[in-house]
């Protein structure tokens, strides 16, 4: 019984790699990697970061993409976080990436399921609370409400010659959106 395995084995691995040799009989495609994911992407991205009623904040970000693999980020910081005034100012701040592998549709149309983490913090940044680091001042800030967790969602990827659209949707970001430059190798 072992034999009649082995046999079945060995004879469909020589059918699936011998069939390299013959120039008249393609390749099998499960051996190449997708021609849509043998590029590089690199964009811009707008949208909302962890939208809700209280906390809803806009944020700029960039995202790459390099052989199929997407990594996504948007970041709004805080403005007077090295402020040397001594105020207090209620501000917000955010972070969200992503990570995914893009699914070719067709060569023009891809979805990119993703995964990743997104965190909202609304306080107060306090001037009169302040250390000092290799960086300069750094003010102390009071989080008085935060949203925060793991964020999950796609991404649709219309591209046209070297030029891409991005739509994306996740549970915390909802909506957002870019444009970026394609390289194909």
């Amino acid at each position: 019984m072992k034999a009649k395995i082995i046999f079945l084995v060995a004879t469909m691995l020589v059918g699936t790699f011998g069939s390299e040799a013959s120039p008249q009989t393609p390749k099998p495609s499960v051996l190449k990697w997708p021609k849509t994911n043998k590029n590089l992407s690199l964009g811009v991205m707008y949208g909302n970061i962890c939208a809700s009623d209280e906390l809803n904040i806009h944020a700029w970000g960039l995202n790459m993409q390099i052989y199929g693999f997407y990594f996504d980020c948007l970041i709004k910081p805080r403005n007077h976080s090295n402020d040397v005034a001594i105020d207090k100012w209620k501000e917000t701040e955010a972070v969200s990436y992503h990570f995914g592998y893009q699914i070719p549709i067709i060569e023009y149309i891809r979805i990119i399921p993703v995964i990743g983490h997104s965190s909202v913090k609304k306080g107060i940044t306090d001037g009169s609370n302040w250390t000092v680091t290799n960086n300069g001042i750094s003010n102390a800030f009071d989080v008085k409400q935060k949203n925060a967790g793991f964020d999950y969602g796609g991404v649709l990827v219309l591209n046209y010659s070297c030029f891409c659209l991005y739509g994306a949707y996740t549970k915390h970001n909802q909506f957002y959106g870019g444009v970026g430059l394609e390289y194909r190798f």
